[in-house]
C-alpha cells in the first residue's frame, strides 16, 4: 500500500474510534432506535476492479472525498466497473476552486495557499481531532490529501466510458465557510454536483 494512503488509513481508523464515542453521531441513541444520525468514516484503499465483485449496481453515489484519491483516473475505472450498462453515477462535492484558499481556523479573507491541479506530492495537514470531536487526541501527525481540478474530475469519468449529463455549480456549501468576505457571498463556487450515466449495452 502507498505510504501516504496507509498514513491515511491509520489516521481513518482513529477516526471511526473517535466519531462513534462523540456525542455528535449519538450512537448509543441510534441503536437504542432514537431518531439520531450514525455515520462513522469507514474509508479503504481502492481495489482492482478485476480483482473485485463483477458490476452490480445501478446506482453509485458518492458525498465528498476525491481529494483523499491520489489517482483520479483510477478512480474512475473503479467508478466504471461497479456500474451496469444504464446505471448512473452521482457525486456531490466541494468545488476544486474553494480548496486552493487558506482554511486555517480565524482565516477571514481569501488567502492562496494551494494548487488548483493535482501534484506529484500530497499535500500534508496536521490533524486536529475529528470534525466529530475538534478535542479529541490523535496520534497520527498528518493527513494527506490530493487536490483535482473540475476539468481533472470531468474528464476522468469521460474518457472512462461514462456520460456526463450535468455539473452544477453551487454557491453555498455544506457548513460556514470562514475565508470567505461578506462582500463575496454568493458570488464564488463552493459545491458541485454532477451526474453521469454509463451507456446501455445497447449503444
Amino acid at each position: 500500500m502507498d505510504k501516504y494512503l496507509q498514513a491515511n488509513r491509520a489516521l481513518w481508523d482513529e477516526w471511526t474510534g473517535i466519531n462513534y464515542r462523540s456525542d455528535f453521531y449519538k450512537v448509543e441513541a441510534f441503536k437504542a432506535g432514537q431518531n439520531a444520525t450514525c455515520h462513522l468514516r469507514l474509508c479503504r484503499p481502492l481495489r482492482p476492479p478485476q480483482a473485485a465483485l463483477p458490476n452490480v449496481r445501478h446506482r453509485l453515489h458518492l458525498a465528498r472525498g476525491t481529494w483523499l484519491l491520489p489517482d483520479i483516473q483510477r478512480w474512475a475505472q473503479v467508478v466504471t466497473h461497479f456500474l451496469k450498462p444504464g446505471g448512473v453515477f452521482y457525486i456531490t462535492e466541494i468545488h476544486p476552486f474553494a480548496q486552493v484558499f487558506d482554511d486555517d481556523d480565524g482565516v477571514t479573507e481569501l488567502r492562496f495557499r494551494y494548487p488548483y491541479f493535482t501534484t506529484q506530492e500530497p499535500l500534508a495537514f496536521t490533524p486536529q481531532g475529528s470534525y466529530a470531536d475538534r478535542s479529541a487526541t490523535v496520534k497520527a501527525e498528518h493527513e494527506y490529501a490530493w487536490n483535482h481540478s473540475m476539468g481533472e474530475i470531468v474528464t476522468a469519468l469521460a474518457t472512462n466510458g461514462l456520460r456526463v449529463e450535468f455539473l452544477h455549480e453551487f454557491t453555498f456549501c455544506e457548513w460556514p465557510v470562514s475565508f470567505l468576505p461578506p462582500e463575496l457571498d454568493g458570488k464564488l463556487p463552493l459545491f458541485f454536483s454532477l451526474r453521469a450515466s454509463k451507456p446501455s449495452a445497447a449503444v
